[in-house]
């Protein structure tokens, strides 16, 4: 239910919110972006008005840390150490990470949204597509995660070796039933 709701966040509000200060050409900091989305999702009707799963209810959900927007090419990726700044969004990369709890469950999300992106950040989105559909068809039962993260480096390594320096170290984490602690 965290995933569902989260998800519904990010396409309820958030992308639709992004969409209005570009075609508007608004000028927000990412720290009063987060300020408004943290808002938001107080609002008791915020759950109906993003349309998440009819049987979540209001009163369950928080944050499990405050939403992290970046943008301008001074992104910390690291969640952990990741804060919204009081630089204004800008056209480009946007990064998005939003974590919500329900009932005690929490889900991350994070997501970059190209606005009006270069054609060398196409080609390279392009680039890790293909790296993400290889590691995808490498999980397989009883295959070494490592396998899966190589499948995804071999990929970057044959088409730009250059960016293997800033590919992440790891191509996820293992899913399983803990609850976040307040």
């Amino acid at each position: 239910m965290a995933c569902d709701i989260t998800s519904a966040f990010l396409k309820g509000h958030v992308v639709e919110r992004i969409k209005t200060i570009i075609g508007k050409r608004l000028r927000i900091t990412h720290s009063k972006f987060t300020e408004d989305v943290d808002t938001y999702l107080s609002d008791p009707e915020c759950l109906t008005k993003i349309k998440a799963p009819p049987d979540s209810q209001s009163d369950r959900v928080d944050w499990a840390y405050s939403p992290i927007f970046q943008s301008g090419g001074k992104d910390n990726l690291e969640v952990i150490r990741a804060s919204s700044n009081d630089s204004e969004l800008q056209f480009g990369p946007i990064l998005c990470s939003v974590g919500i709890r329900y009932n005690n469950y929490c889900s991350n999300i994070s997501r970059t949204y190209l606005v009006q992106p270069t054609k060398d950040q196409e080609e390279i989105y392009e680039l890790l597509i293909q790296a993400q559909q290889a590691a995808i068809n490498t999980l397989k039962e009883g295959v070494p995660l490592k396998h899966v993260y190589n499948a995804a480096l071999k990929i970057v390594n044959s088409e730009k070796p250059d960016l293997q320096r800033n590919f992440t170290k790891n191509c996820g984490f293992r899913v399983s039933d803990l609850r976040c602690f307040s």
